[in-house]
């Protein structure tokens, strides 16, 4: 009997494992890897809201722990979900977004959610611009040319 429970003991386990792995996956999913120049489209509309999200540690130069900002984007006919990059980052620049914004974003999409979301390269308001990452993908926050990420 003992080594019964044990077994399921071990068996739920595992399901749990199984089942919560892909959904922390989904939390952030904007690293380099995941950025692709070729997929790269450009979407303008209105910001709906601003949220932070637990990036679990993703946003390198040894944070630890992170917070990635990601913004709805109304376009008209449709509101995207746009990765835009950890808090840090954007709390270093003087590039503030708010809610009733009018943007230009160009990124490229998350893989698994193509038609919903995009993780942001760069993005346009009026006359100003913030680079999050190089034309390449790499994030500008993990050494990129943090000088240089607004005009």
């Amino acid at each position: 009997m003992f080594a019964h429970r044990n077994f399921i003991l071990l068996v739920s386990m595992l399901l749990i494992a199984a089942l919560a792995a892909p959904a922390a996956a989904q939390k952030c999913k904007g690293g380099k890897s995941n950025y692709d120049p070729s997929a790269e489209k450009t979407v303008s509309g209105t910001v709906e809201k601003i949220d932070e999200k637990d990036c679990q540690g993703r946003c390198g130069g040894g944070q630890g722990a992170c917070l990635g900002i990601h913004l709805w984007l109304a376009t008209g006919d449709k509101t995207y979900e746009i990765h835009v990059g950890p808090k840090h980052f954007l709390d270093a620049s003087s590039f503030e977004l708010a809610q009733g914004d009018e943007v230009s974003i160009i990124g490229s999409p998350v893989p698994g959610d193509e038609d919903n979301a995009l993780i942001a390269r760069q993005i346009n308001r009026d006359s100003e611009t913030l680079t999050l990452r190089d034309e390449g993908g790499a994030p500008e926050w993990r050494g990129g040319r943090r000088g240089r990420n607004r005009s």
